[in-house]
């Protein structure tokens, strides 16, 4: 062996020392909840139809565009962003129509806010109630921050059923409850009545997350004039922003002092403050799209429903879930893949979404190529 191959035998030793060293420190100091948890993964693949993530198929117009772009080349990115979002706020309680007495708290998308309501919220022994299937950012911040986690199953048809709901806010006491109306990743939208009956038996706060409501027939806005314990959450990533990572809570002015002392400073950064105000200037084309989605949801779901072989369940999302009867989900899934299509499967990820696969409304022409190649792996099973 030649003294080359000799350092290179030694460097080899000692970068297998150091990492038996780090595995030994992150064993030892890395609390085991967190050891334990798994990623949030992202579907990472090349495909020419990207139906995974609920986000919207259309983007600016060509004059939208190039006024964005102008909008955007105005920031001073040298200097801070605004720490209050001040114009930005005052924008969006213009757009709501918020009392006086309510408040807006911002964040980099939704899972920044459920990150630090979470956090604000917690102390040792606190617990959570979670709703499942639902999204799973929910539990998973939940955990890593410590919280002992109970879930309740939904229904087979995915509704929510409020004395299961009751049982568990009365063993458990959770601090906090979140609510996805329309729901993730079954995109039904909960019986208000039925949320109304939870809130007033829950201890704890109850945070509606109305990520889709976009797309809904109706919103739990004006909860906020009727409970203390009560927020809403939106983001505008479902409607064409999912880039700008822009999320809002609603709530209580008290409640929102509280959650912003916990705050990051600067944690909506410029270009993101400067594109929601551009965007917010162009409301109605953001109405245009999202009503162009619906109206595509439903000749979408039209078709698929029409095909014996699937079981396709109701939407008020910019998505739809349907179970595959006929083959299993991981074989139609596979079958859209090698046809370039890029979908959610569900299973596995709970018992009552076995062989589902959820597929978010694309162009006319994406959904048309989604039917036709459903169809033709189900010919071909």
């Amino acid at each position: 062996m030649n003294q080359a191959d000799q350092v290179a035998d030694l460097n080899q030793h000692q970068q297998n020392l150091l990492q038996q060293q780090v595995q030994e420190l992150c064993t030892r100091m890395v609390p085991q909840r967190i050891q334990m948890l798994a990623g949030y993964k992202v579907q990472q693949q090349r495909v020419s139809v990207k139906l995974d993530a609920m986000e919207s198929p259309y983007s600016w117009g060509a004059n939208e565009q190039q006024g964005w772009q102008d909008c955007l080349s105005a920031c001073a990115i040298n200097r801070y962003p605004d720490a209050t979002c001040s114009r930005l706020k005052a924008r969006w309680r213009q757009v709501l129509q918020l009392a006086p007495t309510q408040d807006l708290l911002f964040g980099n998308g939704s899972d920044e806010l459920i990150q630090l309501l979470l956090l604000s919220l917690f102390t040792p022994g606190a617990t959570l109630v979670n709703l499942v299937p639902g999204f799973v950012m929910y539990q998973h911040i939940a955990q890593a921050i410590g919280y002992t986690c109970h879930s309740v199953a939904l229904d087979a048809d995915f509704s929510m059923d409020f004395a299961s709901v009751q049982k568990a806010l009365e063993r458990y006491q959770p601090k906090v409850l979140f609510i996805a109306r329309p729901n993730n990743p079954t995109g039904n939208a909960f019986d208000r009545k039925t949320i109304s009956r939870i809130i007033a038996a829950s201890p704890g706060l109850v945070v509606i997350d109305e990520a889709y409501s976009g797309f809904c027939s109706d919103h739990c806005l004006d909860m906020l004039h009727q409970y203390p314990n009560v927020l809403i959450m939106r983001t505008m990533s479902k409607m064409g922003l999912a880039g700008l990572r822009f999320g809002l809570l609603i709530g209580h002015q008290q409640w929102i002092a509280q959650w912003d002392k916990v705050r990051l400073p600067y944690n909506i950064n410029s270009l993101t403050q400067a594109g929601m105000l551009f965007a917010l200037e162009h409301v109605p084309l953001i109405h245009q799209q999202t009503e162009a989605i619906c109206r595509d949801r439903e000749i979408t779901y039209q078709a698929l429903q029409k095909m014996p072989e699937l079981e396709v369940f109701p939407t008020q999302a910019n998505f739809i879930t349907l179970r595959s009867r006929h083959i299993t989900a991981d074989a139609l899934f596979q079958a859209l893949l090698r046809a370039g299509i890029l979908v959610k499967n569900l299973h596995g990820m709970h018992p009552l979404t076995k062989e589902c696969l959820r597929i978010s409304i694309g162009t006319p022409e994406e959904n048309q190529q989604v039917i036709d190649q459903i169809k033709r792996a189900i010919m071909q099973a």
